[in-house]
């Protein structure tokens, strides 16, 4: 893939409308300028609105939104409790190990490379072991969207994940 965008230019637009870069000068320029941001107030004008709906994260608002959110989160992510994580990944990671070996085979992603951040950021969250599974789920569902909508089922997909997530963090608040 990087090969292909590689081939096309140092800039490329992606069918989403945004832009795609494997030159890391060119992305850092980008990233530590002022004249770039990730929402565009005037398009969301155009299109009638803003895009609330769809926002996956805080990665896709603006400062001063992005830069309050992103303060409001900064102390679960301190050195204090990033090496007091340690201990619980270990534990995740082991407990994952171990339902791959009972199973009798191992497929990395599957396995272990899609639920071990999402198991992390569960035990994070305090979402009860019960609501864990389905957390997964509505969590790939929403992840599968970062580079686009492809349908309307995925789209009805999504919005059934994001729903039924909003319902799990009104349970845990």
């Amino acid at each position: 893939i990087y090969e292909q965008i590689r081939a096309q230019g140092p800039l490329v637009p992606t069918r989403l409308g945004n832009w795609a870069t494997t030159s890391h000068p060119l992305c850092s320029q980008v990233l530590r300028s002022r004249k770039f941001g990730v929402r565009d107030p005037e398009l969301d004008m155009v299109h009638g609105g803003s895009h609330e709906d769809f926002d996956l994260s805080m990665l896709g608002l603006n400062p001063p939104d992005h830069t309050r959110l992103r303060r409001l989160a900064l102390p679960a992510f301190s050195p204090k409790m990033m090496s007091a994580y340690g201990t619980m990944i270990e534990k995740k990671v082991h407990q994952l190990l171990d339902l791959a070996e009972q199973r009798g085979q191992f497929d990395l992603v599957a396995d272990f490379a899609a639920p071990l951040p999402i198991a992390v950021i569960s035990e994070m969250m305090g979402v009860p072991d019960a609501d864990e599974a389905a957390f997964q789920r509505y969590g790939a569902a929403l992840g599968s969207a970062l580079d686009g909508l492809n349908s309307l089922k995925h789209a009805r997909e999504v919005i059934h994940a994001n729903t039924e997530l909003e319902s799990i963090f009104e349970s845990l608040f």
